[in-house]
């Protein structure tokens, strides 16, 4: 007798469908698995029918043959178990063929018979969704998360047993509810932090048009505090978006409550990080990094050059393409990165150095006297930063010090985050009225010249800057 029940194994941040069958015929008891079966699949026939006895069911004594296809995809999760389970008990006749038809099924067993919660329950409703199935049977605890795929029917079940009587039509379950989404997180207000008008402009700025922007202050001037209250400026995600995050979230096993996530990502990591936890991957399947969690949302570095050059380096491409690209031994992975870089740093090792723009203004007297760095320390500080990274931050702002009365005043200062983001709205809202299918630091050269066709006197004043300093087309790209 033959049997075959849907299920599906994850493939980055999407799940790849695959289907258990399972044939019973004359000969020796016993079971064969074949499909390319990898890691805990290896144990999951024994795992199988040890659930299937503990639930009080049995298999007859007869050759079993068992097979995960496609046979070139690789299988090494756990949640195949359920859809294994199934198949065996419609080869035996304990479950009906149409039981098992338009229905996907995605969990792991315990000896006993329970069935455990997995990852990426959300990945396999899409799946279903694809695939056209009408319903999906998970773990209870993964319910809620499958759920956010509101066009698919997500059961969560807690037993072996559970299932099959469900299967049977002698048990009813209610169809499984979403989780309210994830409120964002509280992160301050703009008018808390004292002075540095001229930063909370640039951030404004930064957020409506989607530019990378680079905070450099002594240390204490405010850099972080300004930093952390950034991704309030930005809108919420849409329904499109919010799903595409959550996504991400799920594949790399960081969904820790089953809700949609809404706001824009904040991902802050170390400056300790590696490439890998950076960019993303791993021995097995490559999961997203860093730069990948902050998708559709902001990426914060502080601390910018105590980072890796091959950290660095790294960024350069995917902050162009908006993507990630990872290859690993007989794999390869494109992981989606449209994040806004922002990133912090002191002007030299010490911190109380000027920026060069300063030292020329200043020159090169009076402040540069606080500064205790030797000029080759300051040197080796600033190569850090190369110059085709530094040309994809648009704005460089130098974040001055605050005088010590203001820092104790205790009148809020400046506009409020809502003002700001109301502000980040309306500009959004224009660039959508005037065409425009992304922000404005997306636009490419053809995009730029319709959008933002240059006058006389700009085109004076930028000929005036380049004969002064060298700028790469890139850069002056950025600064149309």
């Amino acid at each position: 007798m033959f049997a075959r029940a849907g299920s599906g194994t994850l493939d980055g941040v999407t799940a790849q469908a695959i289907t258990v069958e399972s044939h019973r015929a004359n000969g020796l008891p016993g079971m064969a698995v074949i499909g390319l079966v990898r890691g805990a699949m290896k144990e999951s026939a024994v795992r199988v029918r040890s659930a299937i006895v503990a639930a009080g069911f049995k298999l007859p004594a007869q050759r079993l043959l068992v097979n995960f296809s496609p046979a070139e995809v690789p299988k090494q999760a756990a949640g195949l178990d359920l859809a294994l389970a199934a198949s065996l008990l419609g080869s035996a006749g304990v479950l009906p063929a149409a039981a098992l038809q338009r229905r996907r099924f995605y969990g792991e067993l315990s000896l006993g018979g329970a069935i455990e919660p997995v990852h990426g329950a959300l990945l396999l409703a899409e799946l279903a969704l694809r695939c056209g199935d009408v319903e999906v049977l998970v773990p209870q605890q993964n319910a809620a998360e499958a759920a956010l795929v509101s066009q698919v029917r997500v059961v969560g079940v807690a037993t072996l047993a559970q299932m099959v009587a469900y299967l049977r039509g002698e048990l009813a379950l209610e169809r499984s509810a979403a989780a309210p989404p994830q409120a964002g997180q509280k992160r301050g207000c703009f008018a808390e932090v004292q002075g540095q008008q001229r930063a909370k402009r640039a951030m404004a700025v930064a957020a409506a048009g989607g530019h990378n922007l680079l905070l450099v202050g002594a240390p204490g001037s405010g850099k972080s505090m300004l930093a952390q209250r950034f991704v309030g400026l930005l809108p919420p995600l849409t329904a499109e978006q919010a799903i595409e995050v959550t996504r991400l979230h799920a594949a790399a096993h960081l969904l820790h409550e089953p809700r949609l996530i809404t706001a824009p990502p904040f991902v802050a990591p170390h400056h300790t990080l590696s490439e890998a936890a950076l960019c993303g991957g791993g021995t097995a399947v490559p999961r997203p990094g860093q730069l990948s969690l902050a998708h559709r949302g902001v990426l914060f570095l502080d601390e910018l050059p105590e980072f890796s050059r091959r950290c660095l380096e790294s960024l350069r491409e995917p902050l162009e393409a908006q993507c990630i690209r990872i290859a690993r031994s007989g794999q390869a992975r494109t992981y989606p990165a449209d994040v806004l870089l922002l990133a912090a740093m002191n002007p030299c090792p010490c911190g109380h150095a000027l920026p060069l723009s300063r030292q020329n203004a200043a020159g090169g007297s009076g402040p540069m006297a606080a500064c205790t760095c030797s000029f080759a320390s300051l040197q080796h500080y600033r190569a850090r930063l190369s110059g085709p990274l530094l040309d994809r931050l648009d704005l460089q702002v130098h974040v001055e010090r605050v005088a010590a009365r203001d820092c104790f005043a205790p009148r809020r200062c400046g506009p409020t985050s809502e003002t700001l983001a109301a502000k980040v709205a309306e500009a959004r809202q224009l660039q959508r009225a005037r065409g425009q299918e992304v922000l404005n630091a997306r636009l490419d050269a053809t995009q730029l010249r319709q959008v933002a066709p240059l006058s006389e006197a700009c085109m004076q004043a930028l000929e005036a800057a380049l004969g002064r300093v060298p700028l790469s087309m890139r850069a002056v790209h950025k600064i149309i």
